[in-house]
């Protein structure tokens, strides 16, 4: 018998690049998004970074045109 024990770590180092990439998110609570904006139950973008010490925080923006 064969078990696959890659299956789980490779589903959470895909969880960690999509979080390390900007990508949709809906803002369910108010989110400053720059200076002057805050966002708020509408959809924008966030990317994370992994800081040991503080877990992950988090960078907005709004949807940038394609």
């Amino acid at each position: 018998m064969r078990l696959n024990i890659t299956d789980g770590f490779q589903k959470k180092c895909e969880r960690i690049d999509m979080l390390e990439s900007w990508h949709k998110w809906f803002a369910w609570h108010p989110i400053r998004v720059n200076t002057w904006q805050i966002a708020w139950l509408e959809t924008i973008e966030r990317r994370g970074h992994w800081y040991s010490q503080l877990g992950w925080c988090f960078e907005y923006r709004e949807i940038q045109a394609q």
